[in-house]
């Protein structure tokens, strides 16, 4: 029964958006050419973000064959077998495609590890400038937009090979080097297995990338639900936390325990607690979506009443609670209680003074914003 009465805590943390009545709705996405560990676990979830956001259970589906970025585009303009699909941004995109402008993964794409043979450790430790880069040859897909970037930066690249065959003439020194985005490099390493990869030290390639979604553009409702599911997710609130240690050791269990000694005692005043912390959670979820801080923080200190009512707080942790209302839109302990930390939610407009009040009485803390938007690579169109 704790956990329940700590729920409000994590709402703060979760995607504002109540989920209201399902409408079902089903996208195809192209093959991956790696088969079941190939598949985009990031675009699959993030589609579920946006879907989920709108009210839509969605169905994903992969088509039978994998295809290169090419036919995939092509395909998509024909209205054939997929959806959508993702890619960098290219000027030549066929006019029966709409691109959604908003940036997938955060920009980090741009952003190159250079997998090697393990033998060729040391040369490449050598390495300081893109001049001795071009004396070795590289590996990246033609149909690739980091083919052409490469190359006009005056590397080496072979651009003729299958992904699994990049791998294997890494493996078997036909080539040098493939250079790979540092949201993929770990993935790959542990999908591909052989011992003889590495990752080159001291070498990143940097430059601007973004993928987006492409729809074909007779799809209008598909893309009017991306447009408004990115919407949505660039308006999601950006929060902060202000967290104070007590320094107290507890025990979780002894306050488990204590919560059940309650319960036993208390049952009918147990279960209005569990009714009203039932209302609410439904309070919360309503804020959140209205990005309302203010009386967001009269809920987290009404969930903080809740909490010394079962007896899982203390004087210690009550002192800290005030100073953190204080300042603050509200304020409670997090975790099992009895000790460890507290938290108070604030914004731009008081966290600094919120975190003041806490140095001044000496309590040990720190700020964590809850930046629902990251570091983005935008392109200018």
């Amino acid at each position: 029964m704790l956990r329940l009465f700590n729920v409000c805590a994590l709402l703060l943390l979760i995607s504002p958006f109540a989920m209201a009545e399902e409408q079902s709705y089903h996208v195809n996405l192209p093959a991956s050419s790696n088969g079941e560990q190939g598949k985009n676990q990031y675009v699959e979830k993030l589609l579920q973000h946006i879907f989920s956001a709108q009210g839509y259970s969605l169905t994903i589906h992969y088509a039978k064959l994998p295809s290169n970025k090419i036919r995939t585009a092509k395909l998509l303009s024909q209205n054939k077998e997929i959806d959508l699909f993702w890619a960098n941004y290219r000027t030549n995109t066929s006019p029966q495609l709409t691109l959604i402008k908003y940036p997938l993964y955060s920009g980090y794409i741009g952003y190159r590890l250079l997998l090697i043979n393990k033998k060729k450790h040391n040369q490449f430790s050598q390495i300081k400038s893109l001049a001795q880069l071009a004396l070795f040859t590289g590996v990246q897909k033609k149909d690739w937009l980091d083919y052409n970037i490469l190359v006009k930066n005056g590397l080496n690249i072979e651009g003729n090979l299958t992904f699994p065959s990049m791998f294997k003439a890494i493996e078997q020194e036909l080539a040098d080097y493939f250079p790979r985005s540092i949201l993929e490099i770990d993935r790959e390493l542990a999908q591909f297995g052989s011992p003889l990869l590495s990752v080159a030290p001291n070498i990143m390639l940097q430059y601007p990338s973004a993928s987006y979604f492409y729809v074909n553009k007779e799809n209008q409702k598909l893309t009017a639900i991306l447009q408004q599911g990115f919407k949505k997710i660039e308006d999601e609130p950006n929060f902060q936390l202000v967290i104070a240690n007590s320094n107290i050791e507890h025990s979780t269990e002894s306050m488990v325990s204590g919560v059940k000694a309650f319960v036993i005692k208390n049952k009918e005043e147990f279960s209005k607690l569990l009714n009203q912390e039932s209302k609410l959670v439904e309070d919360v979820l309503k804020l959140l979506k209205e990005n309302n801080p203010e009386e967001l923080g009269e809920k987290i200190n009404q969930n903080q009443e809740y909490l010394e009512t079962i007896g899982i707080s203390n004087n210690q942790l009550k002192k800290m609670i005030e100073i953190g209302q204080k300042t603050s839109f509200g304020a409670k302990i997090t975790g099992s209680g009895g000790g460890g930390c507290i938290f108070a939610l604030t914004n731009e407009s008081n966290v600094e003074q919120s975190l003041k009040e806490f140095k001044d009485k000496n309590f040990e803390c720190f700020s964590a914003e809850i930046d629902f938007k990251g570091l983005n690579t935008f392109i200018h169109f």
